[in-house]
């Protein structure tokens, strides 16, 4: 995902606006990366989800790669594809961890990620199971559950997602 400028944490939202996508556990289970440009992390997160096929995902690579896709961009995408207003939740680390252990449906994922210098994109999905899994284009995968130091990933970074409506 492209840098954008910094917002204020708004974690004043209603739990029902962040978006959860259904998602079977096995394509949350036997979650693999598909490719690999640079910035390619919103196309593959996309083909993941089910939401485009991979061929699409391909060619947005094709396009973007070196560039990456802004916030706006991936809102806009969304919107399109689904046919709700959808926007970027900027949340603090641990709510989105409280978040994900909480209110996370089984077979469904959240879109979320975060900036610093550069920023990026991933999803976080809870399994039949109970297993809360994080799931990164990067093909890093990382049972939450079990591990609850896969957050570790991606802490301390300025500021952290979550798309909602």
């Amino acid at each position: 995902m492209a840098n954008d400028m910094k917002v204020e944490v708004d974690e004043e939202f209603r739990i029902g606006e962040v978006q959860q996508f259904p998602m079977s556990t096995d394509n949350i289970i036997k979650f693999s990366r598909i490719n690999s440009t640079t910035y390619d992390c919103v196309p593959t997160a996309l083909a993941i989800m089910g939401l485009i096929h991979t061929t699409s995902a391909d060619l947005l690579r094709i396009v973007i790669d070196g560039v990456g896709i802004t916030k706006p961009g991936v809102e806009r995408i969304f919107s399109y594809l689904l046919g709700k207003k959808f926007k970027f939740f900027i949340v603090s680390q641990l709510y989105l961890e409280k978040y994900c252990l909480t209110y996370l449906k089984p077979n469904h994922v959240v879109f979320c990620g975060y900036s610093d210098v550069e920023s990026h994109v991933y999803l976080i999905g809870n399994s039949f199971d109970g297993r809360i899994v994080l799931l990164d284009g990067t093909g890093t995968v990382c049972d939450i559950t079990n591990n609850p130091s896969c957050y570790d990933i991606y802490k301390g970074k300025k500021q952290y997602y979550l798309l909602g409506i």
